[in-house]
């Protein structure tokens, strides 16, 4: 395991620390492209920040600028509650500082980021800044964060990266079950996977596949499970569907304790990391917090690296694990 112990930073400055992308919305409402302008391209996923009430803001603020400096990534991905019970004007702070960091970044829904005083239509408009790489669409299709990004270079789309919104942000009183990707968005989704193109899929809630990727390999190929899977209540088909086109690996949030990635019937199926300490968050084996970001980067030979960042909330220092190679 790396170790570094990072002092300081400034916080609540634009980063632009990668080779560059360049960002253009084409074949259709759904699909962004970014310019592959390196040998790699990195994304960098940030999951269940939980801004709320309680956030102590610059703090978080610096903690994810740490992040974000050395992941250096070309694209963000937030996988979901993003906000916890929070207002407008912490909703508002959050998406123009993940704006101001100039780095391309894509959003979907968890099943806490409606909770809040604004309606799913404001929040909307809130995520599309300037740097957002997708548009919320009001269509028939369910779900709000629906998109695609076609990472492109010399004119050839090298990789495929989705977001499918995983539903349960509406309550039904004080319970609800947890939502799933529907055969509608596996349609969406079949209609613009292109052929011979890898993907990976990032989304909320994991898929009921999950546990059968753990039943067969528990150890898995980087990290650890915390706690269970709290999976969707009911099955989706887009587990079969992205391993018939050819997707290496789909990515959720939502179980803080968990960072585990496995594979199963040939995808890579697991956890990023939880972006900070709210609400409730997991210690690993070795007995440091499972917080801080995943660190992905996309080869143009199809294969692609796993990295997870540990960054503690109180003491700043940054620990790494992996990376570890995915065929």
């Amino acid at each position: 395991m790396k170790k570094k112990q990072v002092l300081s930073l400034l916080f609540l400055v634009p980063f632009l620390f990668s080779c560059g992308t360049t960002s253009s919305l084409k074949e259709g409402k759904y699909v962004h492209t970014l310019k592959m302008e390196c040998e790699d391209f990195k994304i960098l996923q940030l999951s269940d920040i939980h801004w709320c009430l309680s956030t102590n803001i610059p703090r978080q603020i610096e903690y994810m600028n740490l992040l974000v400096k050395e992941a250096n990534p070309d694209f963000i991905v937030i996988t979901g509650d993003a906000l916890f019970t929070a207002t407008k004007p912490i909703a508002e702070r959050l998406y123009t500082y993940i704006d101001s960091l100039n780095i391309p970044y894509g959003v979907v829904y968890g099943n806490h980021d409606m909770q809040g005083m604004w309606s799913t239509e404001w929040m909307n408009e809130n995520i599309m800044r300037k740097n957002a790489a997708f548009v919320v669409w009001e269509d028939d299709l369910p779900g709000e964060t629906n998109w695609v990004v076609n990472v492109e270079k010399d004119g050839h789309t090298k990789w495929q990266i989705f977001g499918f919104d995983s539903h349960s942000y509406i309550q039904d009183g004080v319970s609800y079950e947890y939502g799933t990707v529907t055969e509608e968005q596996v349609q969406w989704y079949e209609k613009y996977a292109l052929n011979d193109v890898p993907s990976l899929g990032f989304l909320h809630i994991p898929l009921q596949e999950y546990i059968l990727a753990e039943e067969e390999n528990p150890e898995g190929i980087i990290g650890e499970m915390g706690e269970g899977h709290s999976v969707s209540t009911t099955p989706s088909r887009l587990f079969s569907s992205a391993k018939d086109h050819g997707m290496k690996g789909i990515f959720c949030g939502h179980d803080h304790a968990n960072n585990w990635v496995g594979t199963y019937e040939g995808v890579a199926l697991g956890y990023g990391m939880k972006c900070g300490r709210e609400l409730y968050y997991g210690v690993t084996s070795e007995g440091y917090d499972m917080t801080g970001g995943a660190l992905y980067t996309l080869h143009e030979n199809k294969s692609f690296q796993i990295e997870h960042i540990f960054l503690d909330n109180s003491t700043f220092e940054m620990r790494f694990n992996g990376p570890v190679e995915v065929k």
